[in-house]
């Protein structure tokens, strides 16, 4: 059974159900929004805050209301964008290019942080440049012959320069990054004592989030997000569990217990594959994982900056080391090559070619 009700805005008959009778005014949506925007304007809105902000113009002195969200922009001093050019127009200063004769206009505010109103355009600043500023008239004319504080080798710098970087001369960025790398250091560093803020902390993590994600991270490899693991690796006697009872829960590169690991980390401690192939304790290896390619004993290492390296493994193909994680992110840097010779060696000559203990020797040791 149905009721007829009246529509509020246009007038026409509509049916609805008997519980709806108190709350139905309208028979469509467009009715009710063409009624909402005739009646609930102004002081009737619903977010009626109190109106907006009334301002003078700055130019035609007439007065003028903004919403109060906008009363911070600048857009608060002019009723429009003519009224604001108008203003500024006349606040211009005329000035006579030194190079084509020619007048132009500018702002107080444009001199004071060009700090010229010599030229009309750039074009013409280059011109005079060309002609004028050459010889004993460039500034680059006063460079003196110095030798570098760090290789020795004889470089051009201005007097400026050196002043700049209280007396030291450097020839480039490496050689003074060096420099600062052996010299700004403990108390001498001038950021000594000092902590970041959380507000610049949290701003340093978005920047880097936006600078080192996807193909922009040094640890992007094809595509790929992350790699699997064999299902012999992990479980209750996988490789792992037995490769940490081997090194005996240490770090093999700064000797960190696990405890410490986790006291300075707050991560336990990670077993890395030497040869970084994901899938070796598996029967069903990949012939190319990970950046590296193994046919038989013989490796190719493909680094990150594009070459590619050749090594023939020594002893087993299964290499695992424990480390921190400060010492296993090392691992991740563009030279996999020496770290590949340098944790085979360790192995092969420490621990005679052996990185994680059998399985008989995991269930003696769970049993004693």
């Amino acid at each position: 059974m149905s009721v007829e009700c009246i529509c509020k805005e246009c007038g026409n008959i509509f049916h609805i159900i008997p519980s709806r009778i108190n709350s139905a005014k309208f028979c469509s949506k467009s009715c009710k929004n063409s009624w909402r925007s005739k009646n609930y304007i102004g002081t009737n809105a619903f977010n009626y805050k109190g109106g907006g902000i009334k301002h003078t113009c700055l130019y035609c002195k007439n007065e003028f209301e903004i919403p109060k969200s906008h009363d911070h922009r600048r857009s608060n001093k002019f009723c429009s964008l003519i009224c604001k050019n108008n203003y500024y127009n006349n606040m211009k200063i005329m000035y006579k290019c030194i190079e084509c004769n020619s007048n132009f206009k500018l702002l107080p505010s444009e001199i004071k942080k060009s700090g010229s109103g010599k030229f009309c355009s750039k074009n013409c600043q280059s011109k005079w440049y060309s002609k004028n500023n050459i010889g004993e008239n460039n500034r680059l004319y006063k460079k003196i012959t110095c030798e570098c504080d760090i290789c020795k080798q004889p470089f051009k710098i201005l007097p400026s320069r050196i002043k700049r970087n209280n007396g030291h001369k450097f020839c480039s960025k490496k050689c003074q990054l060096q420099w600062s790398s052996e010299n700004s250091i403990g108390i001498k560093n001038s950021f000594f004592g000092k902590h970041h803020s959380n507000e610049t902390k949290n701003k340093i993590s978005i920047s880097n989030r936006e600078k080192l994600s996807g193909e922009k991270n040094p640890s992007y490899i094809h595509g790929e997000r992350s790699r699997k693991y064999c299902y012999m690796f992990y479980g209750t006697n996988g490789v792992r569990i037995r490769s940490l009872i081997f090194y005996n829960y240490k770090c093999e590169s700064c000797g960190k217990t696990n405890e410490q690991s986790l006291n300075e980390y707050k991560s336990s401690l990670e077993v890395h594959h030497v040869y970084y192939r994901k899938m070796s304790c598996c029967e069903n290896e990949l012939e190319y994982e990970s950046g590296v390619r193994k046919i038989g004993d013989k490796l190719w290492i493909k680094e990150r900056n594009g070459t590619i390296n050749e090594h023939i493994i020594i002893g087993k193909p299964e290499k695992f080391v424990v480390l921190c994680k400060s010492c296993h992110s090392k691992t991740t840097s563009n030279n996999r090559y020496e770290w590949i010779k340098h944790y085979e060696n360790i192995i092969n000559t420490k621990y005679d070619g052996k990185s994680f203990i059998t399985k008989e020797e995991y269930l003696n040791y769970n049993q004693t």
